[in-house]
């Protein structure tokens, strides 16, 4: 244990967090010559009863009785003295360092799937929409194809993921934020384990996963390892990439973000990765979850829809989405009042309120909201108080198993933050979280991903309510530069800054915070501006289509091409190539002639890109439906030409 000064409580300490975790994962805890002096480390002990049969108290041996009466609140107590626990360990030394023993992975552990039949009710169902909430024994069933009641959208993708890693081919799923990724992880699981294929899963993220791989890799059966939301664990792709097993194939999930973020790295990786974006559902997927709306009753306002009118709706006002579907059902006013009459409640403690604004922001950020986790972005360990996990208005919202909250929907977590904080509470109180995680030494990946998510505006004005929100997006960005202050110089910051400028119009801010950033990055010995310059060609390109002077329209589209057109071809770039479009749609026929040609080659040449960077296997159309939109959109564009110049 680290050793604190005097005036360091253990709640500030820079390793309180992982000494928490070490408390959750261990398999048996010894304090050897500690008084139970710290009030912080006592509260855990007492609040959490399951520590109690692993934990051990080595004191003297004549301990006074009040030590006693004190210690055996919270584990048990060995009076030996530290000379003789050291005797204990000599004495068993063989037996601890022995290498007579079975292999066995500490974190990844072999699913078993369940054959029997369960028997759910609407109340299951009803909290898998609103919670994200399901037993997996409810998936087991309905892979087995029993669904007396609807509940459970079986995916497409099942197939087409078992057949390529049947034949060991490692397989990623990837979509964006509550369109299902982590469900259709669980479904294939159950689904290869019925095939009697083994399936292995990561139970502990502070295990030794990297072992537990090699360990596996010395079995002749061959098995597959899920890993989900793979960029967590992408030192175990790196180990899997170098040692290659033979007998182990790979099935990876992520957010679409983050694997474009990482897909440059992946490549360079030695071996192959099946791509299969699961975003939009098919037909019988829509109908599917019509049935499972349907029968627990959530269409509100739509429920006297026809069937062919709902699976319309879900086509065209939610874009065919399942997270569209489940925001849009979280939102309507009935699910939005029942959600707010237990939060009123629950709010009036401010620690419980500061608690459930945690675990709705690691599942956000797709982070696993453990008890630590939740502790350290509260602000508080309120999360480890009986009463408060006992309170009933908390598990209407939340449920705790152990030290796991269960709860892995990221669309209600989302809602909560939208919906049932006030704006300026957010604000607040992501400003604190940002502000602990930048003096927080710890380099652990759910740390740094905090710190950087909260820094990225495409997050904060996802999380942040709807009223207000150019004001309050405003207040939080002038005060990340105080709360954090070496900010001040870095590009990134004023690159975030102006990009929240842009949803509003307000251009000259916009283009002032890229000049800032541009200005620092020069300053930069190495700094790349992709970044910046990807999101000056989008400033451009609206300035383009709001320009009335033809010219001065003609001039920042120029600006703009040539700018993507120097970038590397990746879904960034040609998602502002997306734009090419509005601004053909609004100035093309008032371009001159001259310029009609240069715009008309611009996009040819952005076609051109597309189609030379698909047959160099850089980007895959069928999975990157952004880079193929804009190239649809571009190619119309020809075609609109063509025709208005065969009319001429």
């Amino acid at each position: 244990m680290s050793q604190l000064s005097n005036r360091e409580s253990t709640l500030e300490s820079n390793w309180f967090y992982t000494f928490k975790k070490d408390l959750e994962s261990s398999s048996a805890i010894i304090f050897a010559g500690y008084s139970l002096y710290d009030i912080e480390i006592k509260k855990i002990l007492f609040n959490n009863p399951q520590f109690i049969e692993k934990t051990y108290f080595i004191t003297k041996e004549n301990p006074h009785d009040r030590d006693v009466f004190l210690m055996k609140k919270y584990g048990h107590i060995l009076p030996i003295g530290i000379k003789g626990f050291a005797e204990l360990i000599e004495k068993n030394i063989d037996n601890i360092k022995t290498n007579d023993f079975i292999e066995t992975t500490e974190s990844l552990v072999l699913y078993n799937c369940e054959d029997k039949k369960h028997d759910i009710r609407d109340a299951d169902v009803d909290s898998f929409l609103m919670h994200g909430s399901i037993k997996q024994e409810f998936i087991d069933s309905a892979i087995s194809g029993i669904q007396e009641i609807p509940y459970l959208i079986l995916r497409d993708s099942i197939d087409r993921s078992i057949e390529l890693l049947k034949n060991n081919k490692n397989t990623l799923i990837f979509s964006e934020l509550g369109n299902g990724k982590s469900i259709l992880a669980r479904e294939i699981a159950s689904k290869l384990s019925k095939l009697g294929v083994p399936v292995y899963l990561i139970a502990d993220e502070e295990g030794n996963y990297i072992n537990d791989l090699d360990i596996l890799a010395k079995e002749k059966s061959k098995c597959v390892v899920i890993i989900d939301s793979y960029e967590r664990f992408y030192d175990l792709i790196e180990h899997y990439s170098i040692s290659q097993p033979q007998n182990i194939t790979l099935f990876l999930t992520a957010r679409t973000a983050e694997h474009e973020g990482l897909r440059s790295q992946i490549k360079h990786l030695s071996f192959s990765l099946n791509e299969i974006n699961v975003d939009i559902l098919s037909d019988q997927e829509i109908a599917n979850l019509v049935d499972i709306i349907d029968n627990v009753g959530l269409w509100g306002d739509k429920a006297s829809f026809s069937r062919d009118r709902k699976i319309s709706y879900i086509k065209q006002k939610n874009h065919s989405q399942l997270s569209l579907t489940l925001l849009n059902i979280l939102n309507a006013p009935q699910i939005k009042d029942r959600v707010s009459l237990l939060t009123k409640e629950l709010f009036k403690v401010k620690e419980y309120k500061d608690t459930a604004f945690a675990i709705a922001l690691a599942e956000t950020l797709d982070l696993k909201p453990n008890l630590s986790l939740v502790s350290e972005i509260s602000l508080n360990n309120t999360i480890y108080d009986t009463k408060f996990r006992s309170n009933a208005y908390f598990k209407e919202l939340f449920k705790i198993t152990n030290n796991e909250i269960l709860s892995k929907s990221s669309i209600f977590a989302l809602s909560l933050l939208q919906n049932h904080f006030s704006p300026t509470y957010v604000v607040d109180q992501l400003l604190k979280v940002v502000e602990k995680y930048n003096t927080l030494k710890s380099n652990g990946y759910s740390e740094r991903s905090i710190f950087k998510s909260l820094l990225r505006f495409s997050f904060i004005e996802r999380a942040l309510p709807e009223m207000n929100k150019k004001n309050n997006l405003t207040r939080y960005y002038e005060k990340l530069k105080i709360v954090v202050p070496w900010l001040k110089n870095d590009p990134h910051y004023w690159l975030q800054y102006g990009m929240s400028r842009l949803p509003y119009k307000d251009y000259a801010k916009a283009q002032a915070y890229f000049d800032q950033a541009y200005s620092l990055a020069n300053n930069k010995s190495g700094y790349h501006t992709n970044n910046i310059d990807t999101q000056q060609a989008r400033l451009y390109l609206l300035l383009a289509q709001s320009d009335s002077d033809p010219n001065q329209a003609f001039y920042y589209f120029e600006n703009a091409h040539n700018l993507l057109s120097k970038l590397d071809n990746d879904v960034y770039k040609f998602r502002q190539v997306d734009r090419y479009q509005k601004v053909f749609e609004s100035k093309f026929s008032i371009f001159s002639t001259k310029n009609k040609v240069a715009f008309t080659y611009a996009c040819n040449s952005m076609i051109a890109e597309i189609e030379k960077s698909e047959k160099m296997g850089e980007i895959n159309l069928s999975e990157q439906k952004t880079i193929e939109k804009a190239k649809d959109k571009l190619m119309n564009i020809m075609i609109q030409v063509k025709s208005q110049s065969g009319k001429k």
